[in-house]
């Protein structure tokens, strides 16, 4: 019976926290920086953006749509359904108010679990962005690509070369990676952010004291700005099978997303 009500209390709580808690959470002397810093999110396939990095991008896009730019590395072909995804792409980001001119895709790689893509080619096309729009800022998965997806993982792979071989360009750009989080936590939905803010802050303690370069970033949504994301993610209408309705409610990635920095 005490777990009971304490699991009530806990709901109750992080209920009340989505819906009084601030859309943004980063260190207050840097919440300036974010919004008018120029920001390339690059992604893998159409429908990436809602699904892994939605609460990031309507956070960003309410404070400064023409700084916020998306690079999708494929048109998710695999089922040869491209030109439709690419479509379904165009609006969903539309409806978040990213301007269209703002979302840059290439098809230059094959959707795929058994295809590799060339990080140097990928890191090459984030290089011609980033001079083309005076980008400052950089995001994209992490290592594990939150759900492990080859693809997912290749892209993040690109920053490695680009690090190597961009010379003072490189020096001049900050890496922010998506936070892959254990499968339990990743489907406990809007339950987790407690769990997200309590790390947080024990991080923020850890980078003012032992280690300055292992800062972490949230990014939450109200629950407005979620059923914006939602109407979003459905309109990439090809891809909504029943397992992806499901999982717009029970992913923390519709509700929250965390990020790192890159250490170079």
């Amino acid at each position: 019976m005490n777990f009971y009500f304490a699991y009530v209390i806990y709901v109750f709580l992080c209920g009340l926290l989505l819906v009084l808690h601030w859309d943004v959470k980063v260190g207050e002397d840097e919440t300036k920086g974010w919004f008018e810093s120029s920001t390339l999110i690059v992604i893998a396939h159409p429908d990436d953006e809602t699904m892994f990095f939605g609460p990031l991008l309507v956070s960003l896009i309410s404070n400064s749509p023409d700084k916020i730019f998306i690079l999708c590395l494929t048109s998710g072909d695999f089922y040869g359904l491209g030109a439709i995804r690419s479509i379904e792409l165009i609006t969903a980001v539309q409806q978040i108010g990213l301007p269209k001119v703002n979302l840059f895709l290439t098809d230059q790689f094959r959707d795929g679990f058994d295809q590799h893509w060339n990080s140097s080619l990928i890191s090459l096309i984030v290089e011609e962005k980033i001079r083309n729009h005076n980008i400052t800022h950089v995001i994209t998965f992490d290592e594990f690509g939150v759900s492990h997806h080859p693809n997912h993982r290749d892209t993040h792979s690109f920053i490695k070369v680009f690090s190597s071989s961009s010379g003072q360009l490189a020096t001049s750009v900050k890496f922010f990676l998506l936070e892959s989080v254990s499968l339990h936590r990743k489907y406990l939905s809007f339950l987790d952010i407690p769990i997200s803010l309590i790390d947080i802050e024990i991080n923020d303690w850890l980078s003012n004291h032992k280690y300055p370069n292992q800062r972490k970033w949230f990014f939450g949504l109200t629950p407005s700005k979620y059923l914006k994301l939602v109407r979003a993610l459905y309109a990439h209408e090809s891809q909504m099978v029943w397992f992806r309705k499901v999982y717009s409610i029970l992913s923390r990635y519709m509700f929250m997303n965390t990020l790192t920095d890159y250490n170079r």
